[in-house]
């Protein structure tokens, strides 16, 4: 296909090229589509007329704002596009336009830039003001409100270009105190915060104590409290009811009815704690339960308290004697809890008829010996029913 001149390009080899101006060169757009050569070319023209248009609107809202040093960014990127945009059209007057608009602006600019110096001489002065406040939070307001100001104002004449060098870097070393000091006052809150964490845990052990000693206690840990520093209000209200409510409980121990009520409550809830366990059996072997309903009851606690202390055994046990044995499975877990079980109830056991034996062997008319030896008896059949229970439980049985 044969050379054709059409307005503003060419097309040659059914490739249609846009007519290059001043520095740019011939540029090809696209092709003829379906041999529909006018069809083709009036894509490219639609595609002309667009940025013809979104120049049109630039250039009726820079002469109808007073701000227009704001589209000069938008013109210069325009100019860049032209350079490259596929369409047909006079892009030299573009051009030109494009050029004239941004001399206009230029001009303007020289012009409020005078104007935009006395305006920032006057807000670095503000801002030196407005450093010497020691309040935080009225400085920040000021400063906000003068940054907010100076950034609203145009540029400056480039002799004076360190001026805004020098602002900013004021504005930007005053945050930075200020974000190190509240930082520090963080950190520092944070710290104090833990102290007066760490006095509510130890309020709450004193419910361990009686008599002369709980009371020192409780006058060192308010002394403690009485030193540390400020935290938030809110975080120091919940703090110190904690403290106050701790310092304040009566150690449920103490009573038989706490101590019942307490196992009961741990028990159900699963809320014992593995050193609780031995502390707790002993300080129910310190009472005397009135009545047989009450008896069964401290029966039930000892057993079940029992139970999981020799839970416990049998798992240590298994650590020692199996090598590895946390990462086994739960399956073999169980086989080796139970041989562990089977071997603890052979020797129990033995020792169950060698005490009985024993009884008999050694019978006496001495009562005591004879409470004695039932005694021994009983708690000896007592740890043969938890093992017993605790295999079963592992053996799924019921």
């Amino acid at each position: 296909m044969k050379r054709i001149e059409i307005e503003n390009g060419f097309v040659e080899n059914n490739l249609i090229y846009r007519s290059g101006w001043a520095k740019v060169p011939d540029k090809q757009i696209g092709e003829v589509r379906e041999d529909d050569l006018e069809g083709s070319i009036q894509f490219f023209v639609a595609r002309f007329k667009k940025i013809e248009n979104d120049l049109n609107v630039l250039t009726n809202r820079i002469q109808n704002e007073d701000n227009k040093g704001s589209f000069l960014v938008k013109l210069q990127h325009l100019q860049k596009k032209i350079r490259d945009h596929d369409g047909l059209g006079d892009y030299q007057a573009l051009a030109k336009k494009i050029e004239q608009l941004i001399s206009l602006i230029d001009v303007f600019l020289d012009e409020n830039r005078e104007k935009n110096l006395e305006i920032k001489q006057g807000l670095r002065k503000d801002l030196e003001k407005a450093l010497t406040n020691p309040s935080w939070k009225e400085s920040t307001i000021v400063i906000n409100e003068i940054l907010k100001k100076w950034n609203q104002t145009g540029g400056l004449p480039s002799e004076h270009q360190s001026l805004e060098v020098e602002f900013k870097d004021k504005v930007d070393d005053y945050f930075k105190r200020k974000q190190d000091f509240f930082e520090d006052r963080r950190k520092l809150s944070s710290h104090y915060e833990k102290q007066y964490q760490k006095l509510v845990e130890q309020a709450n052990s004193i419910i361990k104590l009686s008599g002369d000693g709980r009371e020192t206690k409780i006058k060192e840990l308010r002394d403690e409290w009485q030193s540390v520093g400020p935290i938030s209000s809110d975080t120091y209200k919940k703090l110190k009811t904690s403290f106050e409510k701790n310092i304040r409980k009566v150690p449920l121990t103490s009573t038989k009815k706490g101590l019942l009520s307490l196992l009961d409550r741990k028990l159900k809830n699963q809320e014992l704690k593995e050193h609780e366990i031995g502390s707790l059996l002993r300080k129910l072997n310190s009472f005397k339960p009135s009545g047989q309903k009450e008896e069964q009851h401290f029966r039930d606690l000892r057993f079940q308290l029992m139970s999981l202390q020799e839970k416990l055994f049998v798992e240590s046990c298994c650590q020692k004697r199996f090598k590895g044995f946390n990462d086994k499975p739960g399956p073999e877990k169980k086989k080796l809890k139970q041989k562990i079980l089977r071997e603890l109830l052979d020797r129990d056991k033995r020792e169950m008829a060698t005490i009985t034996l024993n009884h008999e062997k050694f019978n006496s008319n001495s009562t005591s010996f004879s409470e004695l030896m039932d005694k021994k008896l009983e708690d000896q059949n007592f740890k043969i029913k938890i093992k017993e229970s605790i295999l079963s439980e592992l053996l799924g049985r019921s």
